[in-house]
């Protein structure tokens, strides 16, 4: 069954309440067991916060997938759908893990390896070159450059889950893919928990699992098992990631200049400055929003 706009509706709707509904529960768990962003040199919240974003998302994503399977209808051709669910279970524990253990760089970094290498051999990809092995590298490049775009910019309430939030709408409205809406729904289930002031964050789980999936929905059949081409995947793709992308460059660059390790988090992100520019958070973030949002507009004229 090919899905239409009342599916869609349904899906980013069951998905929104899904996690709206689940996260205060995943909180009060977290709380219980003391998995906390504590405050600290390099952070901005003066408050602990409960790491539950991730885990409230995926419930969303989950309900609302059960919903759509008991009406015969699945989010993405069946074929990606084992490995790209487990794909998710595991990018959830890998961030669940760095939250409770604050995992090494290298550590962290191997996991996501063979995370996305596994999922990519099991068919979520694209055909770039023709050769097998060059295309798994390049998807799983791929795959692994959109995550931890994403991951690093968990930076300000809210930054993260709007940026996922707007790119998952535009994929949304260019492919009609029901997995696009359970990911914006759930995403923005999430956000008044975040957005302006928060009482629980994302996470290393949240935002795993958000880059993954922002990264993955470009390399996708649409509904009806149709491709697009590599170029437009590669253009919408680093289009839908372009905040999170610049970021990511503009902070490996001013690290490498200082003699800091890339990995070691700091204020200097795009939101950081927008800060120390005068702005206030909240405007901070809906600056980059905005941003994100134009590089949205282009790939849909695109």
């Amino acid at each position: 069954m090919t899905p239409g706009f009342w599916t869609n509706a349904l899906a980013f709707g069951v998905a929104a309440a899904g996690t709206a509904i689940t996260l205060p529960w995943w909180r009060a768990w977290f709380l219980r067991l003391g998995v906390l962003d504590d405050p600290g040199s390099r952070k901005i919240h003066k408050h602990p916060q409960p790491l539950a974003g991730g885990f409230a998302i995926v419930s969303g994503l989950a309900l609302a997938s059960a919903l759509g399977a008991w009406q015969g209808v699945a989010p993405i051709p069946l074929t990606n759908l084992p490995a790209l669910g487990l794909g998710v279970l595991m990018m959830l524990l890998l961030g669940w893990a760095d939250d409770l253990r604050d995992l090494r760089a290298s550590t962290k970094f191997f996991g996501q390896l063979a995370v996305v290498t596994g999922v990519s051999a099991s068919g979520v990809g694209v055909v770039w070159l023709g050769d097998p092995i060059l295309d798994l590298v390049l998807n799983v490049f791929w795959i692994l450059t959109i995550t931890n775009a994403f991951n690093i910019n968990d930076n300000m309430n809210g930054l993260c889950a709007g940026l996922g939030a707007i790119s998952a709408a535009v994929l949304g409205g260019l492919t009609s893919g029901p997995l696009a809406w359970l990911v914006c729904g759930a995403v923005v289930g999430f956000l008044p928990w975040n957005f302006p002031r928060a009482s629980a964050f994302l996470g290393d789980s949240g935002s795993h699992v958000l880059g993954f999936l922002i990264a993955c929905l470009p390399l996708l059949p649409g509904p009806a098992g149709e491709s697009a081409p590599e170029w437009k995947v590669l253009t919408r793709g680093a289009l839908l990631a372009a905040v999170p992308l610049i970021d990511l460059v503009q902070v490996v660059i001013t690290r490498w200049q200082i003699g800091q390790p890339f990995h070691v988090g700091d204020k200097n992100h795009l939101s950081h400055r927008l800060e120390r520019h005068g702005f206030t958070r909240a405007q901070a973030v809906m600056i980059l929003w905005a941003a994100h949002a134009a590089f949205a507009a282009i790939s849909l004229a695109l």
